[in-house]
């Protein structure tokens, strides 16, 4: 089936009497509900693949115009052909040589950059934009792998950005077959959300669309209205509805939040979705809840023999 998130609030009433009435949304519960499911292992169906990333020759030029007030850097049509991704940075050389790097926030139109600095009484620069950082796709959650699209001809190896910033300082040899990458959270402007990118080592010089690929862990899609669709396969609808009553209860239902939280990651619901996920066998829907109760009729369904409040897992 399909689940709506206005099916899932209305797990929320049941468990609760009512609507919650504490700062926390219906809403909110949701989205943290599925962010603790899903954070709670790897899920396989969670996985995604960037397909090819490409790589990004630097742009170069002389004789552009420092403006120091406004923070620019000018050049006509230098810039046409650039996008800017969070991070980027540009090497300005001044007459006497001497070379500044500043982070870039803006690209105005083909022919302005905008930066968070510029280095002052250099009115007139030579300047490289260094694109060595790949954004990543919007609902990118966790790196899982990064290769060479080609494995015959390019190796890529993790690391930091300190660690590939010291690699780059050794002045190492550089050649297109091993391609260093450090995960890096990068922001255009303060207090703009970050946005996951690719620190690349060694700076790319020319382009190649073909260099890498990536697979991923997907970030919970975020439910911003009852009439969203809960992206999961079917196989969790049953487990997430566990966590969303855990939610609820925890924040109004007098049930500790972690101890709810700790328990539905115990229950059979939990181990056979992992299973069914694990085989990526075909989509059967929800297990049924009969089948997994431990319960006896006097003590009610209480699987762990724990004692737990009963609400968490009435339908």
């Amino acid at each position: 089936m399909v689940l709506l998130a206005r099916q899932a609030l209305a797990h929320i009433e049941h468990a609760l009497g009512g609507p919650m009435s504490s700062t926390v949304t219906g809403l909110t519960a949701l989205n943290q509900a599925g962010e603790a499911m899903e954070s709670a292992r790897d899920w396989v169906y969670m996985a995604r693949s960037t397909g090819a990333i490409g790589f990004r020759a630097a742009v170069t030029g002389t004789g552009a115009a420092v403006d120091t007030g406004a923070k620019t850097v000018f050049l006509a049509d230098a810039f046409a052909s650039y996008t800017v991704v969070p991070g980027d940075t540009v090497q300005l050389t001044d007459s006497s040589g001497v070379v500044t790097e500043h982070k870039i926030l803006l690209r105005d139109d083909q022919d302005t950059l905008t930066l968070m600095t510029v280095p002052a009484g250099s009115p007139t620069v030579s300047f490289t934009v260094r694109m060595g950082r790949i954004q990543l796709p919007s609902d990118f959650g966790t790196i899982i792998k990064v290769f060479g699209t080609d494995g015959f001809t390019r190796t890529a190896f993790s690391g930091t950005t300190t660690e590939l910033m010291r690699i780059d300082s050794l002045a190492l040899v550089q050649n297109n077959f091993v391609t260093g990458y450090a995960l890096e959270w990068n922001v255009l402007a303060e207090k703009s959300t970050p946005v996951p990118t690719l620190k690349i080592w060694p700076q790319p010089t020319v382009v190649d669309n073909l260099a890498l690929s990536a697979t991923y862990y997907r970030l919970w899609p975020e439910l911003t209205s009852d009439a969203d669709i809960i992206s999961i396969p079917p196989y969790m609808e049953t487990l997430y509805l566990q966590y969303v009553r855990a939610f609820a209860l925890g924040y109004e239902g007098g049930v500790d939040l972690g101890a709810a939280v700790a328990q539905v990651q115990a229950l059979p619901i939990f181990i056979d979705a992992a299973r069914r996920d694990t085989a990526g066998q075909s989509d059967l829907g929800p297990t049924p809840k009969a089948a997994i109760r431990k319960g006896s009729r006097a003590h009610g369904y209480d699987p762990l023999g724990t004692g737990l409040d009963e609400r968490l897992f009435q339908d």
